[in-house]
């Protein structure tokens, strides 16, 4: 597919060249993609392949529709995906769902491109001369956007945006918005990232994964700031569910990472993309992957969960992630967990299921008004009270990382 090209009506293909497209440069040089360029990127691809096979069919439209929701028309990444698509035979949105979950953020990984850029974000994140870069940097791998005040421009803004880490998605005459440029590239960054613990205790076992103990230890380490800050304010839920899903999977990585350090545990954020007429088009929010010898581990979030979407993410648990992330004999294991606020609960809070599933389970976080604590109710009906006490440090890059 590399001999085919995008096009607006003007001859941009010379300009691709030199430019490294996670570059502000390219991003100048060439608009993102539309859904539409992308599906017509993939019908060229199809009818040059049907001039040797009049068999091929590929979803054009299907697929366009992956891609352009991962990247965002982001042009380097939508080039490596239809890339991707050529090399692998991905015909399908199932082939597409079975191929992306975990293989997509390695290969982009992979990229040279990407290793510089790695390399260059994990500098500012751990700047010590700009100390509010690096906190940018940290809103906006686990809130995704960032309010920076029009001064920052040249201090924060732009060493950014010219790395391709980030856009501006809105002005105004004071502040200056910026956002992640895209979700596969949120994603492969929080790969490369987790929390520095000050301290972490050593679980009963250390040759399995305990996730209850895990989920423990995890809610006891939030930061509440991250998860009161403005950007994680939602009309209709006292929190946003993408802000804590960063928050969790950097702390859950940096709890396994220290506590079971001889396991060899991938953790990918918002596993496999699953299209279907019965359950739409959704993600597993963080799932844990072993080499296949020990059992996949998954959680599924909800904020303030009603009956109707506690019953909704359970039974898709168990119909379809569960089945899905089970390599041979080795049985996955599922927490759907519903996280509250205390007076803010939702009707689904408490909620079990009628007939309970071995593998997946339940687990509701009622936290108090003020952070200082959480009541966690697991499905065995068990009630314990866990301190939050913060207990996590700075955002850490480890450029190159296979987790």
């Amino acid at each position: 597919m590399s001999s085919l090209q995008h096009s607006d009506g003007s001859d941009d293909s010379k300009k691709w060249g030199n430019l490294s497209p996670f570059s502000e440069d390219f991003l100048i040089s060439l608009q993102p993609m539309t859904q539409r360029q992308i599906a017509d990127l993939l019908q060229q691809y199809t009818e040059h392949r049907r001039e040797s096979d009049l068999g091929f069919n590929l979803d054009v439209c299907g697929l366009a529709e992956c891609i352009f929701e991962r990247t965002e028309g982001f042009p380097g990444l939508v080039g490596l995906c239809c890339s991707e698509v050529d090399s692998k035979t991905i015909l399908s949105v199932e082939d597409w769902v079975r191929w992306c979950g975990v293989n997509l953020v390695a290969r982009v990984k992979q990229q040279r491109n990407f290793s510089v850029l790695s390399a260059t974000t994990g500098l500012l994140a751990m700047s010590t001369r700009n100390q509010r870069l690096r906190q940018v940097m940290q809103m906006l791998l686990l809130q995704g956007s960032c309010m920076l005040e029009r001064a920052e421009r040249r201090t924060v803004a732009e060493s950014l945006l010219s790395e391709g880490v980030a856009r501006i998605s809105s002005k105004t005459p004071d502040k200056i918005k910026v956002e992640m440029t895209c979700p596969l590239l949120r994603d492969v960054l929080l790969m490369e990232a987790r929390f520095g613990l000050h301290t972490c205790p050593v679980p009963a076992r250390t040759d399995t994964l305990d996730m209850q103990w895990i989920l423990r230890e995890s809610i006891a380490r939030i930061q509440p700031e991250n998860i009161q800050a403005e950007a994680a304010q939602t009309a209709c839920k006292p929190f946003s569910e993408y802000v804590w899903q960063g928050e969790l999977f950097s702390i859950v990585k940096a709890v396994v990472k220290t506590a079971y350090p001889l396991l060899l545990y991938r953790m990918v954020s918002e596993g496999r993309i699953l299209q279907s007429v019965q359950h739409g088009r959704k993600r597993v929010d963080l799932v844990l992957i072993d080499s296949g010898v020990l059992p996949a581990h998954v959680v599924e979030l909800l904020v303030s969960g009603s009956k109707d979407e506690m019953h909704e993410h359970w039974r898709r648990a168990v119909d379809v992630y569960q089945k899905l992330y089970t390599y041979g004999k080795v049985p996955c294991t599922i927490q759907v967990v519903n996280i509250c606020l205390k007076g803010k609960e939702g009707t689904g809070y408490k909620w079990l299921p009628k007939v309970a599933s071995p593998h997946v389970h339940v687990v509701h976080i009622q936290l108090h008004g003020n952070y200082s604590g959480a009541l966690v109710t697991w499905e065995s009906g068990v009630e314990e009270m866990v301190a939050i006490l913060g207990g996590h440090g700075q955002l850490e890059f480890f450029p190159g990382s296979i987790d």
